[in-house]
C-alpha cells in the first residue's frame, strides 16, 4: 500500500480506548477514519470494512460518497469486518487533479488558502484546508489542484488554487470575516505510474503573517514521498 512517509502527519489519529467495564464488549471508542461510504457500508483508507448498525450522526448513510467518520467499533461481524456505531460523519468533497496542459493556470484565481495537513490514503491526496470567508458568506468557494507538468515525471508538483468568487476578503482591517476549515480529497492514484518511490510537492498561497492578515502573501510548500 502506498503511503506518505515524510508529509505532515494526518491531523486526525485513531483513538482506541479501553472498555468501560468488564461487561462492555465495545472494541474501540472514538475511532476516526477516512473512507468510502456505500449505503451503510464503509471501506476505510486502511482497508477495513465497517457496517453501520447504529447511526447516531446527523448524516444519512443510504448514499455513496467519501466520508470522514468518528465511530465506536462494536463487534466483528460474519463477513470479517466490523459493526460500528456512527457518532459523527462528514461528507468529503472529491475532485480530479487538473493538468497544466489542459487549463490556463494564469487565468485561474489564486485567493489565499492554507494547507495545514496533507497525506495519501484511499488513492487520494487528502488536504486539510483553511480559508477566509465573509460572515455571512457571499459566494461559493472553489478549490482545485493543478499538476505542473513542466517538472516531468521525476516529481509530481501540485499547486492548490482557491477561487473565493465574490466572497474574497480584501479589506482585512474592516471586513467581517471568519476562518473556515474543511477536508478535500483529490484523486492522485492515476498520476502514480512508477512502482518505485514517487516524490510529491504541494504548493499554496497564504498570508505572510497569518496573525495580522495584512494582505502580504507568500507561497508555502510541503514535500513528501509515496512508496
Amino acid at each position: 500500500m502506498k503511503k506518505f512517509l515524510s508529509f505532515l502527519s494526518m491531523a486526525v489519529l485513531l483513538v482506541a480506548a479501553a472498555s468501560c467495564s468488564e461487561k462492555d464488549t465495545v472494541i474501540a471508542y472514538g475511532d476516526a477514519e477516512f473512507g468510502m461510504l456505500d449505503n451503510g457500508k464503509i471501506l476505510t483508507d486502511s482497508g477495513v470494512n465497517f457496517v453501520v448498525v447504529d447511526n447516531q450522526s446527523s448524516m444519512r448513510t443510504d448514499t455513496t460518497c467519501r466520508v470522514y467518520i468518528i465511530c465506536d467499533v462494536l463487534t466483528v461481524n460474519s463477513s470479517g469486518g466490523y459493526d460500528i456505531r456512527l457518532t459523527n460523519a462528514l461528507p468529503v468533497l472529491t475532485k480530479e487533479i487538473l493538468s497544466s496542459s489542459a487549463v490556463t493556470v494564469e487565468t485561474m484565481k489564486d485567493d489565499p488558502i492554507n494547507v495545514w495537513s496533507a497525506w495519501y490514503g484511499g488513492g487520494y491526496l487528502n488536504l486539510g484546508i483553511t480559508f477566509l470567508a465573509h460572515n455571512p458568506g457571499k459566494d461559493k468557494h472553489v478549490v482545485d489542484v493543478v499538476r505542473d507538468e513542466s517538472e516531468g515525471s521525476s516529481v509530481i508538483k501540485l499547486r492548490v488554487l482557491h477561487d473565493a468568487g465574490k466572497d474574497a476578503v480584501d479589506d482585512y482591517a474592516s471586513e467581517n470575516y471568519v476562518s473556515a476549515s474543511t477536508y478535500v480529497s483529490f484523486h492522485l492514484a492515476p498520476l502514480i505510474t512508477s512502482d518505485s518511490t514517487t516524490a510529491v510537492k504541494v504548493e499554496w498561497n497564504w498570508f505572510y503573517d497569518p496573525e495580522s492578515l495584512d494582505g502580504v502573501r507568500q507561497v508555502y510548500s510541503m514535500e513528501g514521498s509515496i512508496l
